[in-house]
Order: structure tokens, then C-alpha cells, then sequence
């Protein structure tokens, strides 16, 4: 659905659902009697900057999560009880947890620029598959050691916080569509909230 006419009539509220998808990202809610309510999508397509590359702009894929987020939300025109965020599998995102910036481009999940590390670590009994996550991550390390300055090394590597999809782009969204005081803004805090329309998030 494109539309909604909000909560009229329904007592209770509904729950935002947010789907960071491969081309685009997608938010909903989705009322207590289980309607999709009203339903609104933007485009954050992909590049490959060579053949077999596959990168996407974590920044853009939070600031659109955020934006539709914030169009579903008005359309429903009420509170929300919860969030709940999907989103791909395998895609790999390297942030710095104190600023809450990416480090680097994220890799999706169809990249295959890994082939020659899984073959390499297969040679010595280590059998990894170039769409997995783990190699995409020793890539991001090692382009974000050579972008660093000398000294900041080590640093980046306390500071920096890493995983695939299922918990890395949550990590960088859930902030952003909940509260600012969980993580600095993609944007700036004061645009990156909705907490307004629902209880302060809790990760235990």
C-alpha cells in the first residue's frame, strides 16, 4: 500500500517495520490487527565501481531508512509500539563506533572481490565463501589501515565496530530511526529521531 489513513478509530498503536533492502529501503506499519497500514519506499541502488564490485553508501541507505520512516509515520499519524528492522544478509559495513561513521564503502552481499583470499585460505584448510561476511570484513580493515595515518592504526581498530548485515546495519540504523543518545546521527542527532512516537529504545 501507498497510503493510510492513520490510526482513526484504533486504540491501540501499530509497529513501524523497516526493510533495508539491496536496491531500496522500505518502511511500514502495520497496525495492532495486523493491516499494513500505510507503506513508503526510496530507491538506494547499489554501484560497482569494477566487475565483480559491489558497493552501496551506508550513510544514504540510513538517511533513507530515516526519511521513510518518517513518511510512513505521518501517514499513520499516531504512536508506535516498537521497531523492527530487516535487512540483507552478508552485507558488511566497517563504522567507527564513536562518531558513527562508516569507514570505508559498505560491500554487499553479491561482492566477489574476496575470491582470491577464500582460495588462498582454502589452500590451508580454512574454507570461506567470497559472499560471506568475514573476508568482506579483512578487506575493509586492511583499505581502512592504508587510508590511515600513522599512530591511528591500532586506534581505528579499538574504535571501530564491524559486522555483517543482520547486525551492522541495524547497528548503524537503529539509532538512527529511534533515538540519537544511542549513537551519533548519520546527519546530525537533532534529524535522527523518532522518539517522539515511541518508548526510548532499550538494547540489553
Amino acid at each position: 500500500m501507498s497510503g493510510g489513513t492513520g490510526p482513526a478509530g484504533r486504540g491501540d498503536p501499530g509497529v513501524l517495520a523497516v526493510d533495508v533492502g539491496t536496491s531500496g529501503v522500505r518502511a511500514a506499519v502495520v497496525s495492532a490487527a495486523g493491516e499494513v497500514v500505510t507503506s513508503r519506499y526510496r530507491p538506494a541502488l547499489p554501484t560497482s565501481p569494477m566487475v565483480n564490485f559491489v558497493e552501496f553508501d551506508p550513510v544514504e541507505q540510513a538517511e533513507s531508512a530515516l526519511a521513510v520512516a518518517h513518511e510512513a509515520l505521518a501517514a499513520w499519524g499516531g504512536p508506535v509500539a516498537a521497531v523492527g528492522i530487516t535487512n540483507q544478509r552478508a552485507s558488511t559495513i566497517l563504522w567507527d563506533r564513536r562518531s558513527g561513521q562508516p569507514v570505508g564503502p559498505g560491500v554487499g552481499w553479491q561482492d566477489l572481490r574476496t575470491v582470491g583470499m577464500c582460495l588462498a585460505l582454502q589452500a590451508q584448510g580454512l574454507h570461506l565463501a567470497p559472499n560471506a561476511s568475514a573476508t568482506k570484513l579483512a578487506f575493509l580493515l586492511d583499505l581502512a589501515d592504508a587510508r590511515a595515518q600513522p599512530g591511528e592504526i591500532q586506534k581505528l581498530h579499538r574504535r571501530a565496530h564491524a559486522k555483517t548485515s543482520e547486525n551492522g546495519r541495524k547497528s548503524m540504523v537503529i539509532p538512527c530511526v529511534t533515538s540519537a543518545r544511542s549513537s551519533p546521527s548519520t546527519t546530525k542527532p537533532s534529524d535522527c529521531t523518532i522518539e517522539d512516537r515511541m518508548p526510548a529504545p532499550s538494547f540489553g
